[in-house]
């Protein structure tokens, strides 16, 4: 299937100039941009959810073929491209679709980057622990996946609902009573 022309009839083309580009019908793949925080996450072979934005009733699974290496410099996005299994006739050339990671999600933290402490090639992060009267930091060892300007990737070490201090990490001691923000302002 011819998708684009690059030369007009009779005009007279260089070696190697592109005159056509053309889509292999029975390969069908999706295309999406994800920010540079997600797309380093992603690894090839993950697997997505597609599903038309049409009818998103009409559904297939994916999986990542290939993911830019840099990121666009206006966007800050990374192309990454999906390939569809087995795709229904809906799934057209050119239909707009929505792409959703199929990976658990609960492994995983997204905490401030401020909250991450380095310490002898170990990663930890306070925990807020005790009741409101006497709360404590406590340090406790977590695996960080991946580190970004502003946000880490926790995998092991924390479970959702723990309460990560954020400010002044690097001067707490294990054990130190500390204060809430809004409890300091009062």
């Amino acid at each position: 299937m011819v998708t684009a022309t690059s030369a007009d009839v009779g005009q007279v083309v260089a070696a190697g100039q592109s005159v056509l580009t053309v889509a292999r019908p029975e390969v069908r793949e999706a295309v999406i941009d994800v920010g540079d925080e997600i797309a380093g996450g992603l690894r090839e072979g993950a697997d997505f959810a597609v599903a038309l934005q049409m009818d998103p009733s009409i559904r297939v699974a994916a999986r990542v073929r290939e993911i830019a290496p840099q990121s666009d410099t206006v966007t800050r996005t990374r192309r990454v491209r999906l390939t569809l299994a087995s795709p229904p006739e809906a799934f057209r050339l050119d239909a707009t679709i929505v792409a959703s990671p199929v990976s658990a999600t609960a492994d995983r933290l997204i905490v401030p980057a401020s909250a991450v402490l380095t310490r002898d090639g170990a990663t930890y992060v306070f925990v807020a622990e005790g009741p409101a009267s006497a709360v404590t930091a406590s340090l406790r060892p977590v695996l960080v996946r991946a580190l970004y300007d502003a946000t880490a990737e926790v995998t092991a070490g924390l479970s959702a609902g723990d309460r990560v201090v954020t400010a002044g990490v690097h001067s707490l001691t294990d054990g130190q009573k500390i204060r809430f923000y809004e409890d300091a302002r009062s």
